[in-house]
């Protein structure tokens, strides 16, 4: 069953993008290949959860709840079979980011979004190496994002501007 989001790096930004989707009622799937963010992704949640709590912008009641809907991978095929859209939130390098796309759209089929944290790449290049560019954009959240939420969607030039308004 597609119902999760998943957050493809889960560092500073993918742990704050994964709280604005759990947030949201979504579960979330922090995924990353690096074993020691992994292990540091449910306290960086945590702690940005906790500051959202201390700025008196969510009740501990609703850091709670949101807890409840991370979780973290290191398997991107399984986490790929739950995902109803994906984020991706690695370093900015494009090189890493166009193999990233590569494979996440091997793996997923073709409804299933694909949207980049990048700020400051063009998804057009990004997703050159995809089969599918009409499913990619760039989704673009400010630092920190869960006090900024998305700042903006924006579309390439194979990009779906259909997508870009169902994802708004």
């Amino acid at each position: 069953m597609r119902d999760s989001v998943l957050i493809y790096g889960s560092g500073m930004m993918g742990c704050a993008i994964g709280c604005c989707a759990a947030l949201a009622n979504n579960n979330a799937i922090l995924f990353d290949i690096n074993p020691a963010v992994r292990e540091n992704a449910i306290e960086r949640v945590s702690n940005n959860l906790k500051e959202l709590v201390d700025l008196s912008l969510i009740t501990e009641e609703q850091a709670k709840e949101a807890m409840k809907y991370i979780s973290i991978s290191d398997n991107v095929e399984s986490s790929c079979e739950k995902a109803k859209v994906v984020i991706e939130a690695v370093f900015e390098n494009l090189e890493i980011k166009q193999d990233v796309f590569r494979v996440l759209d091997e793996l997923l089929p073709e409804s299933v979004p694909i949207l980049s944290n990048t700020s400051g790449l063009r998804i057009t290049d990004i997703a050159a190496k995809t089969k599918h560019p009409e499913r990619t954009l760039t989704a673009h959240f400010w630092l920190p994002a869960t006090l900024i939420p998305l700042v903006e969607v924006v579309i390439g030039d194979n990009s779906s501007p259909k997508l870009a308004e169902e994802i708004k």
